[in-house]
C-alpha cells in the first residue's frame, strides 16, 4: 500500500495553474516565472499532476485569519535546481579568521 502525500490533511491543495491564470498573475505583478519561488518537478506533493518544467503550481492554503489564499510556485527540473543551489553555496564569501 503506497502512501499518497497529496491526500494528507497537512498537505495543502496543489493544482496546475491555467495559462490564463499564469498570464494574469504575471501581468498583475509585472513578473515572470523567474521571480517566483520554485518547486521541484519530482516534489511528492505535485507528482500526481504530471507537470513539466515551466508550469505554474497554485497552492491553496486555508487560514483562520485570511480565509483561503493562493500561493504560486514555478516548476523546475530537480537536477538543475540542485546545480543552482550548489553554485550559489560555492559563491558565498568565506569568513576570514581576522573578522572575529
Amino acid at each position: 500500500m503506497a502512501f499518497k502525500v497529496d491526500t494528507h490533511q497537512l498537505v495543502n491543495k496543489h493544482l496546475k495553474a491555467s495559462d490564463a491564470e499564469k498570464e494574469s498573475l504575471f501581468k498583475k505583478y509585472n513578473i515572470d516565472s523567474k521571480a517566483l519561488p520554485k518547486i521541484m518537478k519530482d516534489d511528492p506533493a505535485i507528482m500526481h499532476l504530471s507537470l513539466k518544467v515551466g508550469d505554474l503550481v497554485k497552492i491553496e492554503r486555508q487560514s483562520k485569519t485570511a480565509g483561503r489564499t493562493a500561493y504560486y510556485r514555478a516548476v523546475v527540473d530537480s537536477a538543475k535546481a540542485q546545480r543552482t543551489s550548489a553554485m550559489s553555496r560555492s559563491e558565498e564569501p568565506e569568513e576570514s579568521e581576522s573578522d572575529g
